[in-house]
């Protein structure tokens, strides 16, 4: 598996429903486990971690969408889903409606419309994310979602090198590539405040976890792979605080 893909879980009991929003949504880069009975949605929901459910209201004539959203949303493990269903229904929708699905999509589909509507589940479910005080991360389930061009990549907290100042910008530094952000340095800090990235110069935020150096006399930090990092007098003190140096 890769685990940069957005991983989506699909309830959805029409064959070619099923087979038509997996090629589009792996046509995509998106990572799709599909199920066809409530029972196996449940299973999986229980035994892998997703990013988002895609799931359709009626299954085997019977409305276990909505019981699959009601699970999702007192689980522990919650994140966000949308419906996409044939019903239209007013009395569905409004009962449907009261599991706060974050997009309800109506079949037949349309492959923006549903790409549109994943992106904006998305966007919307990590802003909530960060707005809210009682988590540690601004950023969903340890992992940042950036968007490039019409394709969102999952990248890990731990895929990351370190994050350095651009411009206006900021660059993501990982094991896979680099990606391009819009947001300045000083957010980003505030958001991974109780992370293990570390403020090293007004420009760097660094992965600990990927240090495999320190010279202090130097102002310089070597990480795993060899490249080397400013450490400014500013930032110096804190970084030895923070880490537990033997001696």
């Amino acid at each position: 598996m890769n685990s940069r893909k957005i991983k989506v879980l699909l309830l959805e009991d029409n064959e070619e429903d099923e087979k038509e929003i997996k090629i589009v949504l792996e046509k995509n880069n998106y990572e799709i486990n599909s199920a066809t009975t409530l029972k196996e949605a449940l299973r999986l929901f229980n035994s892998s971690s997703f990013d988002i459910a895609i799931i359709d209201i009626f299954i085997n004539n019977q409305p276990e969408g909505g019981i699959f959203a009601s699970t999702i949303n007192t689980s522990l493990n919650y994140i966000p889903f949308l419906f996409l269903t044939s019903s239209i229904d007013k009395r569905i929708f409004d009962e449907i409606k009261l599991t706060q699905p974050y997009n309800y999509l109506i079949k037949p589909f349309n492959e923006y419309e549903l790409l549109y509507a994943i992106e904006l589940t998305i966007e919307k479910f990590t802003s909530e994310k960060s707005s809210s005080q009682s988590e540690k991360s601004s950023y969903y389930n340890q992992t940042f979602f950036i968007k490039q061009g019409g394709t969102i990549t999952k990248v890990p907290y731990d895929n990351i090198n370190y994050i350095k100042v651009e411009g206006m910008y900021c660059k993501i530094v990982t094991i896979h590539g680099n990606f391009i952000i819009q947001s300045s340095l000083g957010k980003i800090c505030e958001d991974l405040s109780e992370s293990h990235f570390i403020q090293t110069h007004r420009n760097y935020l660094i992965n600990s976890k990927k240090i495999k150096s320190i010279f202090p006399e130097d102002n310089l930090i070597l990480l795993n792979n060899d490249e080397k990092i400013l450490l400014s007098k500013r930032y110096k003190s804190d970084l030895l605080r923070k880490i537990k140096i033997y001696k």
